[in-house]
């Protein structure tokens, strides 16, 4: 059962995103086992980064599977505030790697290749507004702009790094442009199948 307020917090996000009672799950219970998902498990990240005002990251999450060793984690995590939209996948230094979503709006589809990274390369995921119940935004541009608000939170000052596959790759070009356009230096741009959008 859980033993402090952290482990019960948990445990009911764990329940809410599962669709599972909460005394039937343990601290020292898996979250894939008890019927989690990448979706899911991107959503677990958001929610506990709202619920606990921190930026958890991916990668240190997933090898922590159990609300016990997340709750470990949450006790040394400083909260940190202003980063909607942004989810660390993995913690490092330098000029972290922005990964752009894809037409989905989520980023779970980079969690993969975020650990498979050099190590030392902070990489953070740019998620679609709207995925927490918020207004979506439709206009390219605005998009665009929306995350070049939200990196910028994150980071200030350039130089940037961005990548995004399909979808995101086209955003990640406006992004550029923008960032330009501010007199920003961008480092990085990596496109990945993305394609200009076709006119009707």
């Amino acid at each position: 059962a859980p033993r402090d307020d952290i482990e019960h917090r948990l445990r009911r996000l764990w329940a809410d995103i599962l669709g599972r009672d909460p005394d039937g799950i343990g601290v020292h219970d898996d979250f894939q086992i008890c019927g989690g998902h990448s979706l899911s498990w991107v959503r677990l990240l958001t929610e506990i980064g709202r619920a606990f005002g921190c930026r958890p990251a991916a990668a240190e999450f997933l090898d922590a599977a159990t609300i016990a060793r997340q709750a470990d984690i949450l006790r040394r995590m400083p909260a940190t505030t202003g980063t909607e939209g942004v989810v660390p996948l993995r913690d490092g230094g330098g000029s972290p790697l922005f990964l752009v979503h894809a037409a989905a709006g989520t980023v779970d589809l980079y969690v993969e290749l975020a650990r498979r990274l050099p190590k030392g390369i902070a990489v953070h995921g740019l998620t679609a507004p709207g995925l927490d119940g918020g207004a979506p935004v439709s206009d390219l541009a605005a998009l665009a702009a929306h995350h070049v608000a939200a990196l910028r939170r994150v980071q200030p000052q350039g130089p940037y790094r961005l990548a995004g596959w399909s979808l995101g790759g086209v955003l990640a070009f406006e992004m550029t442009h923008q960032l330009r356009r501010d007199r920003q230096d961008v480092a990085l741009l990596a496109p990945i199948e993305a394609y200009p959008p076709q006119s009707p």
